[in-house]
């Protein structure tokens, strides 16, 4: 890769990295949309109270954050019929925002989106860049990145973002993994195959339908082995998620979750 082109994706990265910077509120509109008060209380409780109880503290942290919300949706559970209210959503997301919202508050989670999105361009342009010259691989990685929707929800409280750099690296590093004879080391390639797994294992805690994936990366594996590693790797990456779920909920499955308006 000649030196303007690693220029223009040092350039362009840092643009991306900084670009929760511009806003002052972690939501371009007045108030929250979707899940996002949800999954920045999470976030804030977890921080602050190291637990994911939906109490007073936490609804008036939403209006210190969004002062103008109104009907602001909450998803909440039950584990047991007399237990307290939990932010119903997965706790993978918050735990990984939780060192940039410490350190940068609401737009923590933010941050966490827009060094993700700057992921996906590496991750994009280095495959590209085996088969194509260092400036079309980041054209077309960037243009992949931008372009996609990515890039906007990117400014939402929400796991979109970590689900696809996710689903990106699984892609990347299963299907470049050699799959034959031809590497050089076998420690290397089930590295990146192994990374693969654990990254499309998370993928699937948070988006289900992502586990479908394994599919075609199986597919690609020629040695009985290898197809082991990706799969136990997978399988790996789920429970690790499913533990952290448990872990935060006291260890029981929910009861009853329900969509509370705040105002």
């Amino acid at each position: 890769m000649s030196r303007p082109t690693r220029l223009a994706l040092i350039a362009l990265s840092l643009f991306l990295a900084l670009a929760p910077a511009a806003i002052q509120q972690p939501s371009l509109p007045l108030a929250p949309r979707g899940e996002e008060p949800s999954y920045l209380l999470a976030t804030l409780s977890l921080l602050r109270d190291g637990d994911l109880v939906c109490d007073r503290g936490d609804l008036e942290r939403l209006f210190q954050v969004f002062p103008f919300a109104r009907n602001a949706p909450l998803e909440l559970m039950r584990t047991t019929a007399d237990g307290p209210l939990l932010f119903a959503v997965p706790p993978l997301y918050p735990l990984l925002a939780l060192p940039f919202t410490a350190a940068a508050g609401s737009h923590g989670p933010l941050v966490l989106n827009a060094l993700l999105l700057v992921l996906c361009l590496w991750l994009a342009t280095g495959y590209l860049r085996r088969y194509n010259g260092g400036a079309v691989a980041l054209l077309f990685g960037a243009g992949f990145v931008l372009a996609s929707s990515a890039f906007a929800y990117a400014f939402w409280v929400h796991p979109e973002v970590l689900t696809m750099t996710l689903v990106l690296a699984a892609l990347v590093l299963g299907w470049s993994a050699p799959a034959g004879g031809r590497e050089r080391r076998w420690t290397a390639s089930g590295g990146r195959l192994a990374t693969s797994g654990l990254a499309l294992g998370l993928a699937t805690s948070l988006l289900p339908g992502a586990g479908l994936l394994a599919l075609p990366l199986a597919l690609r594996q020629r040695r009985g082995a290898r197809l082991v590693l990706l799969l136990a790797a997978a399988v790996a990456g789920w429970a690790l998620a499913a533990g952290w779920t448990l872990r935060l909920t006291g260890g029981e499955a929910p009861i009853a979750r329900f969509t509370a308006a705040v105002d």
